[in-house]
């Protein structure tokens, strides 16, 4: 691309755009860019070359064709476009290196069927400093125009050619040279060309020509109208920062495409090929990121305010994927008389996700959603979870939208027979409605983009819950069992749900729920339904989520990477490592003095692993951690060095833990109870009593029972303060193994404190079962794992597991009293 024609192209651009325009919103006239190459990608992919006796090469942003005098004479040739192309205008910077002839094809059927033009500069031999327009009939040419043109070597040309009809019309520098209409015979249509004719010169024989050409744009002159394109990702697909990682309320307009999601990214480039806009006066191509943990009609509604203040009186396409159509769909639905024209949706479930029972009945978010939707999913979860009792508890709080996507038809099977779902606790009220619902304004206007012949879950085998999960009411419609059955679909939509009844579908074999939106087929069809015609389908290389590496920062402090996937700076407050394995180095880098808060999440072939690291940091420092990933089996000991990072994280925690009593507890005595236990746990840390800290930290969260269950303290406020103990906790327990690595711990004391806690455990169990009391249930849950654990490890390890299996069962034998 030449820097001295860069201003005037712009210069054309704009007014190809601004002419194009018919109001000053976003209905945009569609003097559609056919073709645009200014060959600053440093190749020439989008045109077919013909050697001849010479090359191709782009250089320096230019694209050269260079051929030799060698009899007989064989031109270079570059081709660009299809045969079908019509009525459209051809534009190109065109340079003379060496040699006569600067030459150029247009509505080329094949060498006996085309226009030729060729500008020629003087020479010895040839003569020249003329125009000579001929036509190639039938493999018969004639001229057409042959006018004087004085022009020089080495110096640039702008050549426009308007072809429309039987008319044409040749400019050199915005200046018309030819005009001619044709009467007879007409070449109606074709592609354009670049030609390098090896004519004599100087010597005759061996003479060198040389052109270069830059900066070509073919645009159609066919006056439609395109419509304005609202685009709706899916879950998972739309981020702010405060709002997800800080809790704040923010607006809808403050939502962003998320960082590490690739998705769409093909697709908006596709639309910009086919001559949208996604910024400026001429802006007619819009994405809709929005809150995608709300109920869908709320976002319809953020989506109604949407179109009023960026599209409003407009005939206006909606393309939505996944849950984007499902919103798209109840905007259309609960707002008649709507302005939209069409509406698609790529892989959207109208009739529910199985998939989504795991995560609405049992918390399990791995079952339920991709790994590029399970990453902000799993984060926002992750930092929601202290407010909760369990998982599936977080999960309603925190996406009440998920039941929306629940399937209304059946898909549980309990000892082999289908379970009805009209008869099952959790159904789908809502899309049972909106499908009832449906009229000929929608069917009329929407068309489905489905995906089949991919294994896709139809059906879910479940069993009764054990008595643990009736007291923590999980599976309240049956526990999966492991054994499910799949029929076609997408791969997480199946055919059978992914279209409206009296719409439009169109079936994609063999495409999966991401590439239904962003393979080249997918977005082919998308552009086919809306009659549009990109210059290309973009095309970029799939991101490898499982395995991966997450990280968010939450302070004030920026992050650097560095690991086998190479050196990364953070953006947007996170880093995203995609195909993450092996050894990382972290490196957070103080922009001001305060406390930081660091988000890790470990995204495994088999399970995730998320974790908070918090601490202090002053302007300009450096802060160290290292990690390691095993994707086969990320692990909860995560750091493989600056232990002391742990200390410094429980210690802050416990500080921010006091913060919090000091505002939400309201009885004084106590606050001053809780307080001063952990200003006391402050001291233990401070001395290096890892040991007694995590025991005192077990006591105090029996203390909070205490004052619970005499009403001197509100019970979500007993879970907050619990939840974070436990999560303190972890990081001194996680301190705790590393400081006694290398150390051997007495195996007969290990045999009793290990029976201890299987005793207690037992008594615990007896006593939830018999008594079916909720209140001890979390606490056996907890005390569980951890003498799994115990179990399942040696030494030191196994003793701290222990002790933490005692404490929280007994914990929970106090609650159950």
């Amino acid at each position: 691309m030449k820097l001295i024609k860069t201003s005037f192209f712009i210069i054309v651009l704009f007014v190809i755009l601004l002419s194009s325009s018919i109001s000053p919103q976003t209905h945009v006239l569609a003097n559609q860019i056919l073709l645009f190459d200014d060959f600053s990608s440093g190749n020439s992919s989008k045109w077919t070359e013909i050697n001849g006796t010479g090359f191709w090469s782009v250089i320096n942003g230019e694209y050269i064709g260079s051929v030799q005098l060698i009899r007989p004479e064989r031109p270079a040739f570059s081709f660009a476009g299809n045969t079908s192309w019509v009525d459209y205008k051809f534009e190109l910077d065109i340079k003379s290196i060496s040699g006569v002839d600067k030459s150029v094809l247009f509505r080329f059927q094949d060498f006996s069927n085309t226009y030729v033009l060729n500008i020629r500069n003087l020479s010895l031999l040839a003569g020249g400093n003329d125009i000579v327009f001929k036509k190639v009939k039938n493999g018969s040419s004639s001229v057409i125009s042959w006018i004087p043109f004085i022009n020089y070597i080495n110096t640039w040309y702008r050549l426009k050619i308007i072809s429309e009809g039987s008319n044409i019309k040749i400019f050199i520098d915005d200046s018309l040279r030819i005009d001619y209409t044709e009467t007879e015979n007409i070449l109606k249509s074709g592609k354009i060309g670049l030609q390098v004719w090896p004519g004599g010169h100087t010597n005759g024989d061996g003479d060198i020509t040389t052109l270069a050409f830059d900066n070509v744009i073919i645009s159609s002159l066919d006056d439609n109208t395109i419509n304005p394109i609202i685009l709706l990702p899916g879950l998972g697909g739309s981020w702010n920062h405060e709002a997800m990682i800080l809790g704040e309320e923010v607006n809808q307009e403050d939502w962003n495409p998320t960082p590490f999601v690739d998705v769409y990214d093909d697709i908006i480039q596709t639309f910009k090929n086919a001559g949208y806009s996604t910024d400026g006066e001429e802006k007619n191509l819009f994405v809709f990121n929005y809150d995608w943990r709300k109920p869908v009609d709320q976002i319809a509604e953020d989506l109604s305010l949407f179109i009023q203040n960026n599209a409003d009186g407009e005939d206006i396409d909606l393309v939505g994927h996944s849950l984007g159509g499902l919103v798209a769909r109840a905007y259309v639905q609960n707002n008649p008389g709507n302005s939209i024209d069409q509406l698609i949706t790529v892989g959207s479930p109208h009739k529910g996700s199985p998939k989504i029972y795991y995560s609405w009945e049992g918390g399990d978010l791995k079952n339920s959603v991709s790994a590029w939707e399970r990453i902000p999913a799993g984060i926002i979860l992750h930092l929601n979870k202290p407010f909760s009792k369990t998982n599936k508890d977080a999960v309603r709080a925190i996406f009440p939208g998920f039941t929306n996507l629940l399937p209304t038809f059946n898909y549980l099977k309990q000892d082999g027979v289908e379970k009805e779902v009209l008869t099952m606790v959790e159904q789908n009220n809502w899309l049972n409605n909106l499908n009832a619902a449906s009229d000929t304004d929608l069917t009329d206007k929407t068309t489905n983009i489905v995906g089949e012949n991919i294994d896709t879950l139809k059906w879910i085998h479940v069993g009764d819950r054990n008595w643990l999960e009736e007291l923590l009411d999980l599976w309240p419609d049956g526990k999966p069992t492991g054994t499910t059955e799949t029929a076609s679909g997408d791969k997480t939509v199946l055919k059978e749900s992914a279209w409206i009844n009296g719409a439009s579908v169109f079936n994609l074999d063999g495409i999966d729920h991401r590439g239904l939106i962003k393979s080249l087929g997918g977005q082919q069809k998308i552009v086919e339904i809306l009659d549009l015609s990109p210059t290309e389908i973009a095309s970029s290389e799939d991101i490898i989520y499982e395995p991966s590496l997450f990280f968010q920062i939450a302070s004030p402090a920026v992050m650097q990477i560095e690991g086998p996937n190479g050196f990364q700076d953070s953006s947007d407050n996170l880093i995203f490592v995609p195909n993450a394995q092996g050894n990382y180095t972290l490196t957070l880098v103080g922009t001001d003095e305060g406390i930081y808060h660091l988000y890790t999440g470990q995204i495994g072939y088999e399970k995730d692993v998320w974790q908070t690291y918090s601490g202090t940091i002053k302007n300009g420092e450096n802060i160290v951690y290292y990690f390691s990933l095993d994707p086969q089996n990320p692990s909860e000991t995560f750091l493989t060095d600056s232990f002391n990072l742990l200390n410094n994280s429980a210690r802050t925690k416990l500080v921010l833990l006091k913060e919090y009593v000091n505002s939400n507890v309201s009885l004084i005595s106590s606050k001053r109870q809780i307080i001063s236990q952990i200003n006391s746990n402050i001291r233990l840390i401070d001395k290096g009593q890892t040991e007694t800290a995590i025991i005192n930290l077990y006591k105090m969260r029996q203390y909070c029972d205490y004052l619970y269950l005499r009403n001197h303290l509100a019970e979500d406020k007993s879970i907050y303060i619990k939840n974070k103990l436990e999560e303190i906790i972890s990081d001194l327990e996680e301190l705790y193994i590393f400081e006694n690595n290398n150390n051997s711990y007495n195996q007969s004391r290990l045999n009793i404190e290990q029976s201890t806690a299987e005793k207690y455990n037992n008594q615990l169990k007896t006593k939830l079962q018999s008594d079916k009391n909720k209140k001890g249930a979390n606490s056996y849950l907890l005390s569980d794992e951890k003498l799994t654990k115990a179990k399942n490890s040696t030494n030191y390890t196994s003793h701290i597991y222990s002790i933490g299996a005692i404490y929280l069962s007994q914990e929970g034998l106090k609650l159950a009293k």
